[in-house]
């Protein structure tokens, strides 16, 4: 029996690659619709691939056949649209992968949007995540008192000057951190930092040592502030 997913050689002939009619239909109240299993291969596996139509014999088409292009090789529809689900500590429940440069895994919603691995829209960077949405682009949370909402770092193999969390924007604020206790801290720095630009302190500066202006910097009272 031979392989009804290919073109008959008459199409073939003709320049088209249109595959023959052979839907395939499973339905169950209860049950999987339709299953697929294999020992070492894909248990189940869905393509679209762009369609030319083939040319009636003797015409010839100006600037070459028309062509439509592909959809969805998979389409879920449910409670959950896909799901997959993986017993293997070494591999993942659902695994996406672009090999044209593209993003892996996208997902989107009714206004956020966000994707792993890929090119983030912005700068045109590779972003190994990227969310976007009218509140919080990226939330991270812990539920461990001393664990980490979100981690930024940089690998010692990559070397040069690297940034572990950076943050930017035009009138608006790069960095904020507050805190809702009376004995948290809004920020804290561990290890020399360097400021480009002025300071501006509402409240009391407590400094524990010794304080030495730069060549070009200054140290000004409140009052001097203000007249500035």
């Amino acid at each position: 029996m031979g392989d009804k997913t290919q073109p008959t050689p008459d199409i073939v002939s003709r320049g088209g690659n249109a595959l023959p009619e052979a839907p395939l239909l499973g339905t169950s109240v209860s049950s999987a619709g339709v299953v697929g299993s294999s020992n070492t291969g894909v248990g189940v596996k869905g393509q679209s691939i762009t369609l030319v139509e083939a040319s009636p014999p003797g015409v010839t088409h100006v600037g070459g056949p028309s062509v439509l292009p592909a959809s969805d090789g998979v389409l879920g529809e449910g409670v959950n649209g896909v799901r997959g689900v993986s017993s293997s500590s070494k591999d993942s429940g659902v695994l996406g992968e672009n090999k044209g440069g593209g993003t892996g895994v996208k997902g989107t919603s009714s206004g956020p949007m966000g994707f792993l691995a890929g090119s983030d829209p912005q700068f045109k960077q590779h972003a190994g995540a990227y969310g976007e949405s009218d509140h919080q682009g990226v939330m991270g949370l812990t539920t461990d008192a001393g664990g980490t909402g979100v981690y930024g770092g940089g690998t010692t193999a990559a070397g040069g000057s690297q940034i572990g969390v950076r943050g930017e924007t035009d009138k608006g604020v790069g960095v904020q951190g507050q805190s809702f206790g009376t004995k948290g801290l809004a920020g804290k720095f561990i290890g020399n930092v360097e400021v480009t630009g002025d300071i501006h302190v509402n409240g009391d500066l407590k400094v524990t040592g010794s304080v030495q202006p730069g060549v070009a910097g200054r140290i000004i009272s409140p009052a001097q502030a203000w007249t500035r």
